[in-house]
């Protein structure tokens, strides 16, 4: 059988709603790789699985113990999901935390040239001015990477 951690990676909705079932407080685990369930369905985009995972309660702004610091909403723009990121963010994900290396979810949007994703992160407060541990902000990152579409909408902010 799977473990929350494996059902979460494999989207598998039914064996996470039974083991959620028998052990309510399993949902924000760390396993020994150190991401939570939701981060193992964010990254794995996973988007039922996920979005089940966010409805449960389960904690959106977890930080993952291990060198790499993500979060759910970090696991999410890997992929550029914008229905998770949305989800996460409404229920209070932190638009501007930084994960390892300072980056944020918006240095993410900046480097894919993903300019939906872009846009949602700045209508909840994104700051594309962040800089990362090597003072480059998103915006600095997009006009440097020649990503010209999302260098637009992170100037205008």
């Amino acid at each position: 059988d799977l473990d929350i951690f494996a059902a979460a990676a494999l989207g598998n909705l039914a064996r996470l709603q039974t083991l959620a079932e028998k052990w309510p407080g399993y949902l924000n685990l760390f396993a020994k790789d150190g991401f939570t369930p939701l981060q193992l369905a964010c990254y794995f985009d996973q988007e039922a699985a996920a979005l089940w995972l966010i409805e449960q309660e389960a904690d959106v702004k977890a930080v993952a113990k291990n060198n790499i610091k993500i979060t759910p909403l970090h696991a999410t723009v890997t992929h550029g999901n914008l229905t998770i990121a949305r989800a996460l963010l409404e229920k209070g994900a932190d638009v501007n935390a930084a994960q390892a290396g300072g980056f944020t979810a918006v240095h993410q949007a900046a480097h894919r040239n993903n300019v939906p994703l872009a846009e949602l992160l700045l209508a909840f407060g994104a700051d594309p001015h962040q800089p990362d541990e090597k003072g480059q902000t998103a915006l600095q990152m997009a006009k440097a990477e020649g990503n010209e579409a999302v260098t637009a909408v992170l100037s205008r902010s």
